[in-house]
């Protein structure tokens, strides 16, 4: 079963959204739209960027319900998991 380490999430933010902030400092608690200051473009960029390096499919009800890194983490190993169950 494939699972995300939160650390790797952070990276690949950060590479997604072209931050130009360290990994490291990204908390696991920090507020994906309100601490990183996304617009709606961002978030639909971050969310199939995230779609495509992980092969998963982020369902519209599944992201407003997302607040923070750690919840995103949470939500794309639950993806992973059930992917990997279904195989």
């Amino acid at each position: 079963m494939r699972s995300l380490e939160i650390d790797k999430l952070k990276s690949d933010i950060c590479d997604v959204l072209e931050l130009d902030i360290e990994p490291s400092n990204l908390d696991d608690n920090t507020d994906i739209v309100n601490d990183l200051e996304l617009d709606s473009l961002d978030i639909v960029d971050l969310m199939i960027g995230l779609e495509e390096i992980y092969d998963i499919e982020l369902e519209e009800f599944s992201i407003n319900e997302i607040k923070t890194i750690k919840d995103l983490n949470q939500l794309i190993n639950s993806l992973l998991k059930t992917l990997s169950g279904s195989n």
